[in-house]
Parts: structure tokens; sequence; C-alpha cells
């Protein structure tokens, strides 16, 4: 099997898995928004940040260096084994420790036991980890997409399960880790071939990788600061019922971008690692997966702004009514955003993980100093400030961080997202107007919706025929193959 089509049966697999579990998440917050206070919410976003930060280090950055590199031996992989078991056993006692200083610094006694409970994901996610990077490496989407569905959807139903019995904002938590065990059991059951860790750890066998590893923890502890900065200062500035006000349709924006761009980072890395010597089909590539995430992420997310109104009333009910002006700032910041998203699987596919870094690091001088002045007037400000600096960091990052290693032109990475933002605008205004003639949220969205993808796909066949024809003839492979 080719290259070209191994990366295709990946991306039905991969699309399907995103699909499923976006919906999942999107149902979760349906259900639990009816069910918990935007308090919880807020508490729990805080929790979600520290964990993702911590995150980094149970990784210790090494998961993307397995699968850059080409030849990994089994001593290597034993040994990284139980370093991320190690490393993840600290996280989760450094975690416990400091939960009563973040609860002070918060001011809500509740984070201290929530914090520790959430913490206990770190070990159970590091069981798993190095199959998961195999599996990724091999290309072997399938059988990765059948196990993270199945866990998103018994990890919903603990989820539901725990808001009924009364257990509130551990109704988030269970989920979470209930999805961290499944996964875990389903991983070494479908994902192992046989393979088990040695009992060895030879750390001179792993400094390549723990090289590497190093600066994708700089560059994710940057990264993070920067895309929690928000959910850091918040909490701390707006409080914990504000901050749920936000974090809600701040989270539907990110689920939005999972149904598509984990598709282009986790199959484009591995496809762009092995033509990373072929610049010319590295570049083409590269161009190609701006061309798709933006083609499916920009009409999302601009029905998104014009609907907003009508999609949090129906999502997470009337008592949210405050959070669409929110969304709709969110979403044009989700939308630039996913324009950038491929970037990181290009410069790790190239072996430049150190620039990532630095450009990040860069960040941090900034992005936090604007988020604070965002969070002075509100969650709206939060939410401007986001999508104001992602507008301003759009050429910027291409010419520090595309051109050099693609060679692709500020003309040719333009073009490939302001064509799909081109058709989207009188898509939305169509949708905008058709929505007008009833007056509940589920009828407006419905003729809305369809007047959209109406006017959307003929501006595309005018406007793209050749991209529409290849577009075509993807989803036929995609769907029968």
């Amino acid at each position: 099997m080719s290259l070209k089509q191994k990366a295709l049966g990946s991306a039905k697999w991969t699309a399907l898995s995103a699909i499923i579990k976006g919906g999942v998440q999107v149902l979760q917050m349906a259900i639990l928004a009816r069910l918990l206070p935007p308090a919880d919410f807020g508490l729990m976003a805080i929790v979600s940040a520290v964990l993702a930060f911590a995150t980094i280090f149970a990784d210790m950055g090494v998961g993307s260096a397995i699968i850059q590199r080409r030849d990994v031996d089994q001593v290597q992989l034993s040994s990284l084994y139980w370093v991320n078991i190690g490393a993840s056993i600290a996280l989760m006692i450094v975690l416990t420790a400091i939960g009563p200083l973040l609860a002070d610094f918060y001011s809500d006694a509740r984070l201290t036991a929530v914090l520790a409970v959430a913490a206990c994901v770190f070990p159970i996610n590091a069981t798993y980890l190095q199959l998961r990077f195999r599996a990724e490496k091999e290309l072997q989407f399938a059988k990765l997409a059948w196990i993270e569905m199945t866990a998103a959807m018994i990890g919903l139903l603990v989820a539901i399960v725990s808001a009924k019995l009364d257990l509130g904002i551990y109704a988030l938590v269970t989920g979470t880790l209930t999805i961290a065990g499944v996964t875990s059991l389903l991983a070494w059951l479908l994902l192992a071939d046989g393979w088990r860790p040695s009992w060895v750890l030879d750390m001179t066998a792993i400094q390549p990788f723990l090289r590497f590893g190093y600066f994708m923890i700089g560059n994710a502890v940057a990264s993070t600061t920067n895309t929690m900065a928000d959910i850091f200062l918040g909490g701390r500035l707006l409080g914990a019922q504000a901050l749920g006000l936000y974090s809600l349709p701040r989270n539907f924006s990110l689920q939005v971008a999972m149904l598509v761009n984990p598709i282009i980072t986790r199959i484009g890395f591995p496809v762009m690692a092995k033509v990373q010597d072929q610049p010319e089909q590295l570049k083409a590539f590269y161009l190609q997966t701006i061309s798709i995430s933006a083609s499916l992420n920009y009409p999302i997310y601009t029905f998104m702004m014009v609907m907003a109104p009508e999609l949090v009333t129906l999502l997470f009910g009337r008592e949210w009514a405050a959070s669409a002006d929110v969304m709709r700032l969110l979403a044009g910041w989700g939308l630039i955003r996913s324009t950038g998203n491929p970037v990181g699987a290009l410069l790790m596919a190239v072996g430049k993980a150190n620039v990532q870094f630095y450009w990040n690091l860069w960040l941090t001088l900034f992005v936090p100093a604007t988020v604070f002045v965002g969070s002075k007037y509100g969650v709206n400000g939060l939410a401007a400030a986001l999508l104001l600096t992602q507008i301003g960091l759009f050429v910027p990052s291409w010419y520090f961080l595309v051109h050099p290693y693609c060679h692709a032109t500020l003309r040719e990475y333009t073009y490939q997202a302001m064509v799909p933002l081109l058709i989207s605008l009188p898509a939305s205004a169509a949708a905008f107007l058709a929505g007008q003639f009833f007056t509940t949220a589920l009828p407006r969205l419905l003729v809305a919706g369809f007047c959209f993808a109406v006017v959307y796909v003929v501006l595309t066949l005018r406007a793209r025929p050749v991209l529409a024809a290849q577009a075509l003839t993807l989803v036929r492979r995609f769907v029968y193959k």
C-alpha cells in the first residue's frame, strides 16, 4: 500500500473518531450545562488548565521524537516507557501537594480535592502512551479510532450518571478518568501486538529522544502558558461564575476545531516526516493541509458567529444567553487559529521543535499581558483579546514558522485561507437572512444551516471547480475504501 493510500485510510478513521468524539463532547456539554451550575464549569476550567500544563511533563516530549525518528529499538522504547510512568506518578503527587495553594489563590476550597482526584489521570494515561505513539507512527488509525470512540461514549455515560447522582463537579472529573481507564485497557488489548516493556532503564540510549523532548517540553510550556492564560487569569480576576459563562463557549469553539484539526496534525505529522527530505512534496502537502483545514473550519466558524444566540440557547439553555457574544468572538478566534494549527506538524516533521519553542517563548512576552488587559473588560474583553492577538500573529507566523521550512510564499499561504473565507461570508449572510423568518432557536438553526450549506457548496463549485472535483473524488475513496 502506498503512502498516499495509507494517509487516506488514516484520514478516514481519524475523521470518524474526531466527529464521534466531538459530538460526544458537545452532547456532554449540552446535558451537563442543564444539570450543573456555571461555577462548576468555571472551576473545572481551572483544573483542566492545570492538568494541561502538567501533561507536558508527563509525556516528557518524547512522543513526537518516537514518531519522527525512523528506527527505535526495544531498549529505547522500554526506557522511555518507565520514564513516562515515573514522571506521571511524580506529577500526581506534586499536583496533590499544591492543591491547597491553588485553592487559596483562586479562593475556592473545593479546588484542593478536585485537583487531587483529577491528577490520578496521569499514571493511567502513562500506561498506554507508548502504544499510541507506535500506532500513530505506523498510521494504525483505525484501531486508535475505535478505542477513542468507545472510551468517549463510556465516559459520557459515566459523567451523566454521576451528575444525576448529584456528584456536582466530580461528574466532570469521573468522565475524564473513565476515558483514560477505558483507553488504556483497550490500547493494551488492541495495539500492543505482544509488545511488553522490558525491565530496563538505559538513560544513555534515550538521550537523543530526551534532547528532542527538551525543546518539546519548553515549547509546550510556553504554548500552554499562552493558550491557557485566559483561564488562569480569568479564574483569578473574574471568579468561577463568570469564568463558567466564558469557558463553555470556549470549549465548544475548541471542540469544533477537534473535528478537523486532529486529522491534519495526527496524520500530517507522520506523512510530512516521511517526505521531510523532499522539499517540493513537503510544500505541496503542507499547503494542501492548510486548504483542507480552512475549507472545513471556516464555514463552521462563520456560521457560529452569525447564529451564536440560537446555538447557545439550544445547546446550553436560556440561562446561558449571556454567553452568545463570547461565542461570536471565540468563533473568530477559532477560525484564524485553525489556519496556523498545522504548522506544529510541519516543524516537528522537519525536526525543528526548537524553532516552535523559541516562537512560543517570544509569545509569552505579550499574550498573557494582552489577556490581562482584556480581562479588565469582563468575559467579552477576554474573548476579544484572544481574537485580536490571533489576527496580529497571522503574517509573523508565516514569516518565521512556515516560509523557512517549506518555502511557501505569503501569497500561496494566504490564498489557501482567503478563498474559503470569501465563500463563507455570503453563505453566512444568506443563513442570517433565512433565519429571520422564524422566532424559535431550532427552526432558525435548521433553515439557516440548510441555506448556508447550499450557498457554500454552489459558490465553492463556481470558485474552485478543480478543488471541488478533487474533493468529490476524495470523498468517494474515503467512503468506499
